[in-house]
């Protein structure tokens, strides 16, 4: 990906947002290696660990025309890429990241997933909107620092986690399967539509990885 400059405010890279996890075992993962193998196992992995090239270009295109619609109940952002037609829903999400997650969740109840927090360790106040990631063991926080950097709509403050991504974790830890193919739409739309002040280039190796398999000949 293009290099991100942290100090120039018109750079729309975001330098620590949408990484690519290194869900690699060796000396520094002395402690986390069954944590490694958990996401390794899980839904998101494929998401996590892709890593095509980003073009600026491309995502200069598909930001620049952007539009977001509900046409025949379908949520979907519309574009165009070099002069191609593109369209983004959450069934291509799911398809081209291997997501699996057709009919999950895409919430918990703050109750339901407090539950599970405090089975893993969880010192926080329960009543509290957001989780505090320094208040739990270290390798909870390392699976929320990973979900954070990598799969959220964030692009800074990696201290709390958001209603929507406890209610993800819940779902990976309990089994009971989170949507993140609809997360990362409405993150997709929520820069497009509310985030207009801040636009940025989101989700980069999401929106890449489905254009390289859409049009294969850009």
């Amino acid at each position: 990906m293009a290099d991100a400059d942290i100090n120039n405010p018109n750079d729309k890279f975001s330098p620590y947002h949408n990484l690519t996890a290194c869900l690699i075992k060796g000396k520094k993962s002395e402690g986390f290696d069954d944590m490694i193998d958990f996401l390794c196992r899980s839904k998101i992995h494929h998401a996590l660990t892709v890593n095509p090239t980003i073009y600026t270009s491309h995502m200069e295109d598909f930001w620049s025309s952007a539009v977001y619609s509900s046409d025949q109940g379908t949520p979907q952002i519309r574009s165009t890429l070099d002069g191609k037609e593109m369209i983004i829903t959450e069934a291509k999400l799911r398809q081209h990241l291997k997501l699996q997650d057709e009919g999950d969740a895409i919430s918990y109840p703050r109750d339901v997933y407090m539950r599970t927090f405090v089975s893993i360790g969880y010192t926080g106040n329960q009543t509290e909107y957001t989780i505090e990631k320094a208040l739990m063991g270290p390798k909870w926080k390392y699976l929320c620092h990973t979900l954070l950097q990598c799969i959220s709509k964030k692009r800074s403050g990696w201290n709390q986690l958001s209603s929507r991504l406890a209610s993800a974790i819940h779902g990976m830890i309990t089994g009971a399967g989170f949507n993140f193919s609809h997360l990362i739409l409405e993150g997709l739309r929520y820069n497009l539509q509310e985030g207009v002040k801040s636009q940025f280039f989101m989700y980069p190796r999401f929106l890449q990885e489905v254009f390289n398999i859409e049009h294969q000949d850009l």
